[in-house]
């Protein structure tokens, strides 16, 4: 069987004890899970100690994951059996250590593949290492202040035309924040004085195996000046029905938003009509937006 290992740290503003006695109880990660977040109706089914639990889901999958051992406030060692999509085994583990008043919190994880999916193996190390990214960053806010900020909702409705005036970008994915955030730097001085609507980002590849993005980042207008500036690019894309996801919350924990619609792509729930490329835009301005307010949609168009 293929197998595949990740390992992903943070350091959270918390004493290794509290820590610790969070991570032991499943019945409190439904709120910071990078999985259970992404189908939030999903059948969840917990032990009375919360030292197991099953999940079945539409997107998710189904499977159960279980305590194997533990070393009180410094490692928690976890068993999980695979139902669907596929059958299959995994061991995931945290290692706590004190760190400078917190705690630090390495995830990792030693997995399986199906024989026959062993051309997978990279690309599932790839994308379980970003949802342990953004896990991590869950379980960081939620300890530190009680709750996580984001939230899903899901609709498939018809979206208008629209085109995006902005500047291209290409970048490895680990480094996307940081190219994206110069891209909207150079948009809006090339942008300034134009009559524009909200910002918008374009996905043109997003290669998860290379680690690779190409995308455009802009403003939506209804009307395109003739002389635009050099080193703008318009983006024509046509109206269409698509299934979309409404993220509210932090930015960063977008991939959320993502993870969500391309599980249920690949679940049938809809199919992706790659001709026209996948979307966001950006339902108010960060520059004066609570953090926790932000709203992004995601539009994945239809077939």
């Amino acid at each position: 069987m293929p197998a595949f290992t990740l390992a992903r740290s943070i350091t959270i503003d918390a004493p290794i004890d509290k820590v610790f006695t969070s991570l032991r109880d499943f019945r409190q990660w439904p709120a910071w899970s990078p999985w259970l977040i992404t189908e939030p109706d999903a059948e969840l089914t917990f032990s009375d100690d919360g030292s197991s639990y099953t999940w079945h889901g539409k997107y998710i999958g189904a499977g159960e994951m279980a305590i194997d051992r533990l070393e009180e406030n410094r490692s928690l060692a976890f068993n999980l059996s695979f139902i669907k999509p596929w059958k299959g085994k995994a061991t995931s583990r945290f290692d706590l250590a004190e760190d400078d008043g917190g705690t630090k919190v390495t995830w990792s994880m030693v997995g399986s593949l199906p024989f026959f999916l062993f051309f997978l193996k990279k690309l599932m190390a790839n994308l379980c290492g970003s949802d342990y990214d953004r896990g991590l960053s869950m379980l960081k806010e939620y300890l530190e202040t009680g709750k996580v900020s984001a939230h899903l909702a899901f609709a498939t409705e018809h979206v208008d035309a629209v085109t995006i005036v902005g500047v291209q970008g290409e970048c490895a994915i680990s480094e996307i924040n940081e190219s994206m955030d110069e891209a909207a730097k150079r948009a809006a001085r090339l942008l300034e004085g134009m009559p524009c609507g909200p910002a918008a980002s374009v996905y043109h590849k997003w290669d998860i195996s290379g680690m690779r993005a190409k995308y455009s980042f802009g403003r939506l207008l209804e009307t395109v000046p003739t002389d635009l500036p050099e080193g703008l690019v318009t983006i024509y894309l046509p109206a269409t029905q698509a299934y979309t996801v409404t993220h509210t919350g932090p930015y960063h924990y977008i991939g959320n938003a993502w993870s969500a619609g391309m599980s249920r792509s690949r679940s049938g729930a809809f199919k992706l009509k790659k001709s026209i490329d996948c979307y966001e835009i950006y339902e108010n301005d960060p520059e004066v937006t609570p953090p926790e307010e932000l709203i992004t949609k995601v539009i994945f168009p239809m077939k």
